[in-house]
């Protein structure tokens, strides 16, 4: 039986001239958003707000779960969260957590962690403060 040798056309085959095509728009479009993003994202600083999360149960009374939320372009790094509760007397106690970084356009969550009981108190939870990556 004699052995069929591939055989060069002339020319590629449609397909592949669909693929390459499809393929050059791709890396195109995304080397022009890319492109775009670097011209057009100007440096924000980071937009950080902090809410309190609704207490998971058996969650002990001195404790309180919150979310700090980054809504800029920007990471910030070594943010700085306080909170202190407060009675009719004044502030009783102050709480602080750090986290290393909150990614730009995202979120983290964290606990503050009293000595006393939160419960029949006013508390307040904001950043401090943050650090440039």
């Amino acid at each position: 039986m004699p052995e069929k040798r591939h055989q060069d056309r002339g020319s590629p085959h449609p397909i592949e001239w669909t693929v390459g095509v499809a393929s050059a728009i791709l890396v195109a479009g995304l080397i022009s958003m890319t492109a775009y993003e670097a011209f057009t994202n100007a440096d924000t600083p980071p937009q950080l707000a902090v809410a309190r999360l609704v207490a998971a149960p058996g969650q002990p009374e001195n404790q309180v779960r919150f979310e700090i939320v980054n809504s800029a372009d920007t990471t910030a790094a070594g943010v700085l969260v306080h909170g202190e509760i407060r009675n009719e007397n004044g502030v009783v106690e102050t709480a602080e957590a750090t986290f290393d970084y909150v990614p730009a356009q995202s979120k983290a969550a964290g606990a503050l962690i009293f000595l006393s009981a939160i419960k029949g108190k006013e508390l307040t939870i904001h950043a401090v403060g943050y650090a440039d990556p």
